[in-house]
């Protein structure tokens, strides 16, 4: 990728990133400070890296939570997901593309909290 597209792309990664960590520290939040935070992400390795900053970042101000990312594949959606959710394995936080029908199961199935009321609180609509 030339370094003119990387550019243009960072602000997007960025943008995704931020709301990414704004999402876990209301989970962190909402979850009495959980020891660790699970991310699951995917992406290229320069997307992913901004997410790894982030989280590093967060975790040096605030020691009492630690955000541990793991790095996928740049699949739509990574197939492990809905089971891993359902078994109570899976991560409290992912960032992943969705494919045909897949946000509809992990709604239906309960396995993602409704985040609309933070959504019109913050104004991120």
């Amino acid at each position: 990728m030339a370094a003119r597209e990387e550019t243009e792309m960072m602000p997007k990664s960025v943008g995704l990133a931020s709301t990414f960590l704004i999402a876990g520290i209301l989970a962190a939040t909402a979850a009495a400070a959980q020891p660790e935070i699970q991310v699951s992400v995917v992406g290229e390795p320069g997307e992913t890296v901004v997410y790894e900053q982030l989280a590093a970042n967060y975790n040096a101000e605030h020691p009492e939570t630690k955000f541990v990312i793991t790095k996928n594949s740049s699949d739509l959606f990574n197939p492990a997901l809905i089971p891993s959710l359902s078994s109570g394995e899976g991560p409290e936080l992912f960032v992943y593309g969705t494919g045909p029908g897949q946000p509809a199961a992990i709604i239906d199935g309960g396995l993602v909290a409704d985040l609309t009321g933070y959504y019109k609180q913050y104004g991120w609509d």
